[in-house]
């Protein structure tokens, strides 16, 4: 390896731009490895993950709580049933209170899944309602220790009884890692309490009102073909199960566990989610810029044949057969192959905090190795170094050692240089900056996408966090609007954004229509400044058949209402009459790139007057204080919260702007142009590289035609120009060839969003241009110098 380390020690530049590649390369394909495996391995380290179901239908993943027990008393292949839901829990730590992420879980969940228990027995530690276990983060950040918790107490201070209640930890577990329970879960109490608790009276065991309130995972019993079965467990649902008698759903899927995480089917409870999509560009973008890598090493050795051509004639010269030049070439691209991956090893370990922080998932490059991975490394390695080492290694080993002495060797390869992988570069680079402007476009067009209410400078404040009673809620909406800063405050139940209540009821023998129903009062209505298309002045009314109820365009339809209707009737019977105070025009539910959905909006008009004369119905009144501020967000955040404080008496303040949310709600769309951004800067870098030590070799080995062209009269900037033409017609056959590829790619993509733009002639003209110029600058320097350049001396040399 002497000769080699020599040759790379005299070519700096050829040494670095192909390490350099080479480890920026592998260092994508190790995090991004990492990632794909946790996504494609998630709970898969259950021991009955193959039994493992959750029950479903064709909208959602979920049931109601009480079916469980219908299910395991009817179906003898049911071997167990878990029901699962998420709640933030407001728990007293050390006088202090704070919100934490519980799940409520029955009694087998320990028994279903294989999560590793620390203390406790897994049996019957969540046996009791009274019981707790704690995940081994709570209880560091606690006790400070996960040994001796078991038989420690936990106080829920704000449960319905106002009293609190203290429970037992009974074990200690690992922190939920590669699942698609939560992460940040650090509580789980028995799902008894659910309704006990007050979190969701709905969600109990008395009745099917909450239709999607769990998850309900099954444990099948070994060889048995519970999913055979859904057709039979439809018709029984339809005898008891109002969802299925009215038609709201017509089919029963049991997911398995394996498949949850990529499933396209949603869920009311927090569960982890991924994108199969995004898997698929994270691997393809990472492919193609491994390749980069590879065709600048093949490039750049191929161009560096006549500097090692002598070498290699010596040694054909002294008895070195054909196949010994091949594994010489191979052997070396091997090698340079190792270092570039042990270089890429410590930059992904380097990088690892902000790639967990992108990718939005948890990340071990150095802790995560295994005898396995290892092995996958070194055949990463052996393959690159093959792939990379044989084309040089072909080529150079054809020539015989006589043409290499007499010279011709160099005259016959001095136009050798790769055309063909320099436009596929340039494809991928083109299609790239492309897909980064249109992602780009995209986003931008959702962040300012019209949702058909104001949502700007208002913070939403959890009315259940902190306060105990309405008293409380009216003290501290007297108070803020006293504030400088505070320009209206609203009362409601639900927004916009988190999708209020939902209510689905029948509409007719045979339909039943899924509503998302939302409280105000007159200001939540002025607040958020719905489009009132039709008005029959209800507003503000407490008439006999209840609140003024209005309707959007989306339930009319649904419906199949005129625009001018009055009235609908609800009820298998159509026995409901309902007034319509008024239509509003469609606004957008939940996420912006979500589907419209029909809404119920009830105008309470005066919380307080409400409360007052329903207090029985309304009890428990307004789930949110809407509260509009001006000046600085987070001068008027710390001063409301404030407030907030002296009045529950330092309680958790869950409180946010409405328009962060809707931002975090495309932290998705934005990581991943984050991620494609980052991916088109290494490309058009790797591609500059290489394209820069491709026109340096190319220019030298034309210096003798250049002096020709000038001795017999050409002028510089013919020179120049014709040398900048050679690149350039590459990155023009590379621009054609990248349209189809962009329009189809970039298609597919949209085609994912209701909500869309059309693609633009100016995103491929905008690409085109940018790697024009890249390619233009990258060249110039190199070419104007040849241009310049003295013809005497070229032809002396």
């Amino acid at each position: 390896m002497n000769s080699f380390f020599k040759f790379l020690s005299k070519n700096k530049l050829y040494t670095a731009i192909n390490i350099f590649g080479f480890a920026i390369s592998l260092m994508f394909v190790v995090i991004i490895a990492d990632y794909t495996i946790r996504q494609l391995t998630t709970d898969g380290f259950h021991k009955n993950v193959d039994r493992i179901y959750a029950l479903a239908n064709e909208s959602f993943i979920g049931s109601a709580y009480k079916v469980s027990d219908d299910l395991i008393a009817r179906y003898p292949d049911i071997e167990a049933i878990c029901g699962y839901a998420n709640f933030s829990a407001t728990i007293d730590l050390n006088g202090s209170k704070s919100s934490v992420e519980t799940a409520f879980v029955d009694s087998c969940f320990f028994d279903i899944f294989s999560f590793e228990l620390l203390d406790g027995d897994r049996h019957s530690c969540l046996i009791s309602k009274d019981n707790v276990v704690v995940t081994e983060a709570f209880a560091n950040k606690v006790w400070g220790t996960t040994q001796g918790i078991v038989g420690k107490s936990v106080k829920f201070p704000s449960e319905n009884d106002k009293k609190g209640r203290e429970r037992i930890v009974s074990g200690v577990m690992k922190n939920f890692e590669n699942s698609i329970f939560p992460s940040d879960i650090e509580l789980l109490v028995n799902a008894l309490n659910i309704a006990d608790a007050g979190y969701n009276g709905s969600i109990n065991k008395e009745n099917y009102n909450n239709a999607g309130g769990v998850i309900n995972f099954i444990l099948v019993k070994e060889n048995s073909d519970l999913r055979s079965k859904t057709e039979d467990m439809v018709s029984f649902f339809k005898e008891f199960w109002w969802i299925y008698q009215g038609g709201a759903v017509k089919e029963v899927h049991l997911i398995p566990l394996r498949d949850i995480l990529f499933s396209p089917v949603s869920t009311y409870i927090s569960v982890n989610k991924s994108n199969w999509s995004f898997v698929i560009i994270l691997l393809s973008v990472g492919i193609l810029i491994l390749l980069f890598a590879v065709i600048n090493y093949i490039n750049l050795t191929v161009a560096q044949t006549t500097m090692r051509a002598k070498e290699m004639a010596t040694r054909r010269l002294i008895g070195a057969q054909r196949g010994e030049i091949i594994y010489r070439f191979i052997s070396e691209s091997v090698l340079l192959c190792l270092i570039s991956f042990l270089i890429a090893l410590a930059l992904a370990a380097i990088v690892q905090p902000y790639a967990i922080n992108l990718l939005q998932s948890p990340i071990s490059i150095l802790k995560g190795i295994s005898a396995g991975r290892i092995m996958a490394y070194i055949v990463l390695v052996l393959v690159l170094g093959i792939i990379s080492g044989i084309v040089p290694a072909m080529v150079i080993s054809r020539y015989k050692p006589v043409d290499v002495v007499k010279g011709s060797f160099k005259l016959r390869s001095k136009m050798v240089f790769s055309k063909g992988f320099l436009v596929f570069q340039n494809i991928i680079t083109i299609a790239l900056i492309a897909s980064s402007i249109t992602m780009s476009m995209q986003i931008r067009h959702l962040l300012n996408a019209p949702l058909g209410y104001e949502y700007k400078n208002i913070i939403n404040v959890s009315a259940w966090s902190g306060f105990k009673s309405y008293d409380q809620i009216s003290a501290f909406k007297k108070e803020a609007s006293q504030l400088a800063c505070v320009e209206d405050i609203a009362l409601c139940a639900g927004t916009p954004f988190d999708g209020g209540n939902n209510n689905t009821m029948s509409y007719g023998p045979d339909k039943m229509v899924s509503f998302q129903v939302l409280y105000g009062d007159s200001a939540y209505f002025r607040m958020l400044d719905f489009k009132l298309l039709r008005d029959n002045h209800l507003a503000g009314t407490l008439e006999t058949k209840g609140l003024p109820l209005y309707l959007n365009q989306e339930a009319l339809r649904q419906m199949e209402l005129s625009e001018d209707a009055t009235e609908f009737k609800m009820g298998p019977n159509h026995d409901w009459t309902n007034t319509i105070a008024g239509v509003y025009q469609d606004f957008q539910i939940r996420s912006v790139i979500g589907e419209q959905y029909p809404v119920m909006l009830f105008n309470v008009g005066d919380y307080d007057a409400l409360i007052a004369k329903q207090k029985k119905a309304y009890d428990s009144g307004p789930w949110n204080i809407l509260i509009k501020v001006s000046g600085d967000h987070k001068a008027a955040f710390d001063q409301i919260a404030a407030i907030h404080s002296r009045i529950s008496s330092g309680d958790v303040f869950e409180a946010s702007y409405i328009e962060d949310d809707i931002e975090k709600s495309l932290s998705k769309e934005n990581n991943l142009l984050s991620i494609v951004g980052i991916f088109t800067i290494i490309a058009i870098i790797i591609s500059a590289l290489g394209l820069l030590a491709m026109s340096t070799f190319f220019i030298q080995q034309r210096r003798m035609e250049i002096a020709v062209r000038k001795v017999f009269g050409s002028s510089d900037s013919q020179i120049l120009g014709q040398l900048v033409f050679t690149f350039m017609k590459s990155v023009l056959i590379a621009f054609v060839l990248a349209i189809p590829v962009i329009w189809l790619a970039m298609d597919w993509w949209l085609k994912g969003y209701i909500y869309k733009i059309s693609l633009s002639p100016a995103v491929f003209i905008y690409a085109g241009l940018f790697a024009v110029l890249v390619a233009g600058l990258t060249v110039i320097w190199q070419s104007l110098s040849a241009s310049r350049s003295n013809p005497a001396q070229a032809i002396r040399s």
